[in-house]
């Protein structure tokens, strides 16, 4: 076990799967006629996260599995046309791939998770529910390293905390400045400030279905203080692996963490939602 908490106990290993079949079909829409996109020689190396819980007084002493990743996973595929190569078709490769990828990491990077009941009860209260919100003023930029041969930049911000397209915040483009003043807020759900972390990405826009990544940053939401607004200056990187080369951008922003009202801790309700299931069994 590698670790064990008031009402749960949890391990990690190293997992190492592949398979040559054909296991996934993917429908491509586009603008011409749809096509299927089979993803096959799939490879994942990744450390998953296992936890049982509740702890309960029965076999087999736990009432969930939870199954997540630590970490995001390495993977590896190929794609096939069903009538064809899908590096036939310019780009459809990498809009798969990336997808896939940021499909994977929004549902099963921890603290994403599955959950598997064992026993019968409520465990809805296991699930990644919004527990507050992420109150995000983007005031502006310096110094932002010009990518366009002609002009300048044509910045736009991204920011998220989970990779859904309905979770994802984007802001107004500032057209031909590398100075870019923004003075806009957004507001992001949190559901787990233990772990989560707010992603900002800068963009330099190049057509209305195009843009040019610039540099990123990110926020561990563990760094911030609920009901504190903390002003924060990041050096936008070309990659967090590059960590003594020049920033390629600086990015002001003003953060505020504010948690929900709950009438009962999760402690409680987990307790609440034990005891309903102990009285059900004793109860058959």
């Amino acid at each position: 076990m590698e670790g064990m908490g008031e009402d749960e106990a949890s391990i990690e290993a190293d997992l190492n799967w592949r398979t040559e079949k054909e296991r996934i079909v993917i429908k491509v829409k586009t603008i011409g006629p749809d096509f299927k996109v089979k993803v096959k020689n799939i490879t994942v190396s990744a450390t998953a996260k296992i936890v049982f819980k509740p702890l309960l007084d029965r076999m087999p002493c736990f009432g969930a599995v939870l199954i997540s990743f630590v970490g995001i996973p390495s993977i590896d595929f190929d794609l096939k046309i069903a009538d064809g190569d899908a590096n036939a078709l310019p780009g459809v490769d990498k809009m798969i791939d990336n997808s896939i990828r940021a499909a994977i990491e929004d549902m099963l990077v921890w603290p994403s998770r599955i959950v598997c009941p064992v026993l019968p009860g409520d465990y809805s209260f296991l699930e990644l529910k919004p527990v507050g919100v992420l109150d995000v003023s983007l005031i502006r930029a310096e110094g932002v390293m010009n990518t366009d041969i002609l002009g300048k930049s044509d910045c736009f911000v991204i920011l998220y905390i989970r990779k859904k397209p309905e979770r994802i915040k984007r802001s107004t483009t500032k057209k031909n400045s590398l100075h870019p003043v923004w003075n806009e807020g957004f507001k992001i759900e949190v559901d787990d400030p233990k772990y989560q972390k707010l992603t900002v990405q800068l963009m330099d826009e190049e057509s209305v279905t195009s843009a040019e990544y610039i540099g990123q940053a990110t926020i561990p939401l563990s760094d911030l203080v609920p009901h504190e607004p903390k002003e924060v200056w990041l050096d936008m990187m070309e990659s967090t692996n590059l960590q003594f080369k020049r920033p390629r951008a600086q990015l002001q922003l003003v953060i505020l963490y504010e948690p929900f009202d709950t009438p009962f801790s999760d402690t409680e309700v987990q307790k609440s939602a034990v005891s309903s299931q102990g009285d059900n069994m004793k109860g058959k």
